[in-house]
């Protein structure tokens, strides 16, 4: 009982060590080359704390990657034609990853793990609508939130939130005099009224019809979309 106490101790011990790399850690080890490396290729800096060289092997598609217990210790690097998924932290094909590129698959792939992952665009860009949690909302084309456009995700079938968008767009301009209709979810009212004429609108704002009222019958005019 006396040995098994001991052990664990040792062993809580050394698991704290681990964790923690102290600045001058490097200047204090002295580093062997190593003897050989079967299966694998050696890297520099890739032993404990990245000090010293390290046989690391070389990691197939599906294989866990990433660093190990040991701060800086790397537990092997992935084959050729896959990488380091940072979210499930495998090795994966990198084919899709390098024909696709944008804003919104660099912000996943540098995430942190637990953060949110943003939808994106087929070509990388950020879709104009995430969701987190039960709320979705409009993003603009950096993902940064548009205030005061949302939904609860239940309400979001037809959300598109290019109203948001062109508003936040033309706002970017420096421009004046252009006024926006937009529904609570960001997308474009069905109808627009300019002056004292109002009319029916399509879901990109454009004219839709020819019918065409003044404002004081606007109950009578029957939109959609």
């Amino acid at each position: 009982m006396v040995v098994l106490k001991f052990l664990l101790a040792y062993i809580t011990v050394a698991s704290a060590t681990a964790l923690v790399c102290p600045e001058d850690i490097c200047w204090r080890m002295f580093c062997a080359a190593p003897s050989e490396c079967v299966g694998g290729r050696i890297v520099p800096g890739a032993g404990y704390c990245g000090c010293c060289p390290a046989c690391v092997p070389n990691l197939k598609e599906g294989d866990a990657c990433g660093l190990t217990f040991l701060v800086g210790s790397v537990r092997g690097t992935c084959e050729d034609g896959t990488m380091c998924d940072t979210k499930t932290l495998k090795c994966v094909s990198n084919n899709n990853k390098r024909a696709v590129t944008g804003k919104c698959v660099e912000k996943n792939n540098n995430g942190l793990i637990g953060a949110q992952t943003f939808k994106c665009k087929p070509d990388g860009s950020f879709a104009p609508v995430q969701c987190q949690g039960s709320v979705c909302y409009c993003v603009d084309d950096e993902g940064t939130q548009l205030p005061g456009y949302s939904q609860t995700i239940d309400q979001t079938a037809s959300m598109n939130c290019r109203c948001a968008r062109d508003e936040k767009n033309y706002s970017k301009t420096g421009l004046l005099g252009k006024m926006f209709n937009c529904q609570d979810n960001g997308n474009y009212s069905p109808y627009k009224c300019v002056g004292s004429v109002c009319f029916c609108t399509d879901e990109n704002g454009l004219i839709k019809g020819s019918k065409m009222i003044n404002i004081g019958e606007l109950s009578s005019l029957q939109c959609t979309q």
